[in-house]
């Protein structure tokens, strides 16, 4: 088995790659309910590779908090609810790696997030969504985000490498593109979960939301896999 803690296999981190880190990063945004607004991932050119990100359809002004500030320890109880909404966002910001690790051959080798990735902009996030919500812990609530995120791009992969492709050959695929292609995707796998936002689904259904109206609305960042790990 890989360690799960240092180890992570050499690859090129190209154009194709970051497509399906892309797609990923939107797809699982779309099941969880992590985004309040519409969404398109794009990918670029870099001088060693390619980077990316997934960010808001339609420009608009940049948040007025960082994530940090939004997500400031406060005086509120640590309800089961808040942690499984933590856990959902931290996936969000996990499943491109872990969608890199399926993609590459790995995923199954891998049982818990690696350090490897420690120090990108995407587990840095992931870090401050997890410490809100369990302000006393700092390994296990990674490897459960971690966990959900590997599951989710599994679940969903027909769809991620549809969504990649669209990426990969025109730059970019926003949200109202990606639903179109969950149909495609299920007609090819067989199995496709499917949630809507309005759905209410992302959270338990007992106290379903869709995320309107959350606290920290707007103030989420891209989602960026830059062009390295380190």
């Amino acid at each position: 088995m890989v360690n799960e803690w240092r180890a992570w296999p050499e690859y090129a981190r190209d154009r194709h790659t970051l497509s399906v880190h892309e797609a990923a990063h939107l797809v699982v945004g779309l099941v969880t309910s992590s985004w309040q607004e519409d969404r398109r991932a794009v990918v670029y050119d870099t001088d060693d590779g390619a980077g990316g990100q997934v960010e808001p359809a339609v420009p608009g002004p940049p948040p007025t908090r960082t994530l940090e500030e939004a997500l400031a320890p406060v005086a509120v109880p640590i309800h089961p609810q808040l942690q499984y909404l933590a856990t959902l966002r931290a996936a969000t910001y996990l499943a491109g790696y872990a969608a890199e690790a399926r993609l590459h051959g790995f995923a199954d080798q891998v049982s818990g997030p690696p350090s490897a990735i420690n120090g990108s902009e995407d587990a840095r996030c992931a870090r401050i969504w997890l410490r809100f919500a369990w302000p006393d812990e700092r390994i296990r609530p990674m490897w459960r985000a971690w966990t959900m995120a590997d599951a989710l791009t599994k679940d969903h992969w027909a769809w991620i490498r549809r969504v990649a492709a669209v990426i990969a050959a025109h730059g970019e695929c926003d949200t109202a593109t990606a639903q179109t292609l969950c149909c495609k995707a299920i007609s090819d796998s067989g199995f496709c979960r499917v949630w809507h936002r309005a759905s209410g689904v992302g959270v338990p259904p007992e106290r379903g939301t869709s995320g309107r109206g959350h606290p920290h609305r707007g103030t989420v960042p891209p989602i960026s896999s830059g062009g390295r790990r380190d």
